[in-house]
């Protein structure tokens, strides 16, 4: 589960095709929730190695308690495709195609 935008502004150079996906997950105890964060990458095999270029979104959403890794990271990127064209803080994953 990932997205990709096709391009991406970073430190003044355009990334074409940039790579962005769920790079940490955090459970938070006293709010049934998780924080999240989404990083870019040049492309998939950089995302593979880990060579993130930068952060690019920091959220937080319930959860359903016992839901496994797979279940929750599937509600994170559920969640962005519901809200990115509706909600200003998810306008950075307009034009993003799931990959």
């Amino acid at each position: 589960m990932a997205f990709s935008k096709p391009s991406l502004e970073h430190k003044g150079l355009t990334v074409s095709n940039a790579y962005l996906r769920v790079s940490n997950v955090e459970y938070i105890h006293n709010g049934k929730r998780v924080a999240f964060l989404i990083s870019s990458y040049a492309n998939k095999a950089a995302s593979d190695a880990n060579m993130r270029l930068d952060d690019v979104f920091v959220g937080q959403m319930d959860i359903i308690l016992g839901a496994d890794v797979a279940d929750i990271l599937a509600q994170i990127y559920d969640d962005i495709k519901d809200k990115r064209g509706t909600d200003e803080k998810y306008a950075i994953f307009n034009n993003c195609t799931d990959v």
